[in-house]
């Protein structure tokens, strides 16, 4: 008896140590996609800031995404929000590959605009499924 209780409380937590590793992954990946390539960034852009910009811009529309996601916590299923959060993060960054890297059709400012609004929407779509 003593082993299937013991099998029952290791398998519950199995499956929140999973769930904490993707949700760590889902939270970190998009933030150092974009931290990772401030090398990049910084070339095309020049003298400009955006190493500092993005990671501020990520931390505060974080900090909101999370608030929306204790608002919504109740009305919004917790798949629901995973799996629109993570669309929209991944979305956005293969839409900003896409049209910079690829077809480079930005100027530096509209670059400069684009990347930090692709910043805060991944930060938004990644930290309301935490709580």
């Amino acid at each position: 008896e003593d082993g299937d209780q013991k099998k029952d409380k290791t398998k519950g937590g199995d499956c929140l140590y999973a769930s904490l590793v993707v949700v760590g992954l889902a939270l970190l990946l998009p933030f150092n996609a974009f931290t990772l390539s401030a090398d990049y960034f910084s070339s095309k852009l020049g003298g400009t800031k955006v190493v500092f910009d993005i990671n501020l811009v990520f931390l505060v529309m974080n900090l909101i995404g999370s608030a929306f996601g204790v608002c919504l916590v109740e009305s919004i299923s917790f798949a629901h929000r995973i799996v629109v959060g993570l669309s929209l993060a991944g979305f956005c960054m293969f839409i900003i590959t896409i049209f910079d890297m690829v077809l480079d059709l930005f100027s530096d400012s509209g670059l400069y605009v684009a990347i930090l609004l692709i910043v805060g929407i991944t930060a938004v779509g990644t930290s309301g499924k935490i709580i």
